[in-house]
């Protein structure tokens, strides 16, 4: 905005083009999709960045994003500022629908946003396996928009359900009952 008086602050929580360089360097692929990566890292990085420079100051969850956008930044203005955090006290919530089903989780996400894909996938591979072995009852079911579906396999294994975008999660047979008893 075009405010003279009022500092306007940016709070990063996500730096886009970092996202991007993951799945460049990732290695998955043909050349014609990493050819396409680059090219909207190279997007990503010269947005964010332009969009970061028209910013008083700048707030990141984590110290590297800070390092990383000062890096890309590089003359000290904005300034940015590790640490903030963003959360909501879960304990302040009544939760409306009685018992949940035990051993049951429930991702909801949009997989168009890379970390969310990201970090579902590494959670499926690597933390879940180790969940199912302390407690082999234990499903997760995945929900959200822009999933794709061919790949599921990313997104698999005992106890996994994908189900990708649905109407309404209040009106899903079995993920609403685990969550709503």
């Amino acid at each position: 905005l075009p405010l003279r008086t009022v500092p306007q602050c940016l709070f990063e929580h996500d730096i886009y083009f970092r996202s991007v360089q993951r799945q460049l360097f990732a290695g998955h692929g043909s050349w014609v999709a990493k050819s396409q990566e680059l090219l909207e890292w190279l997007r990503g990085l010269r947005y964010e960045v332009a969009a970061a420079e028209r910013f008083d100051a700048v707030f990141t969850c984590h110290e590297q994003e800070q390092r990383v956008l000062e890096s890309v930044l590089g003359n000290g203005h904005p300034w940015i500022l590790p640490g903030l955090r963003t959360a909501i006290d879960a304990a302040n919530y009544h939760f409306p629908g009685g018992p949940r089903e035990p051993d049951s989780l429930l991702f909801v996400g949009n997989f168009q946003h890379r970390p969310n894909a990201e970090g579902l996938e590494y959670f499926c591979r690597e933390v879940f396996p180790l969940i199912r072995a302390s407690r082999p009852t234990a499903t997760l079911s995945i929900v959200g928009a822009n999933a794709d579906m061919e790949d599921a396999g990313r997104f698999s294994g005992d106890g996994i359900r994908l189900l990708g975008q649905v109407p309404d999660i209040r009106e899903q047979g079995g993920v609403l009952d685990e969550w709503l008893g």
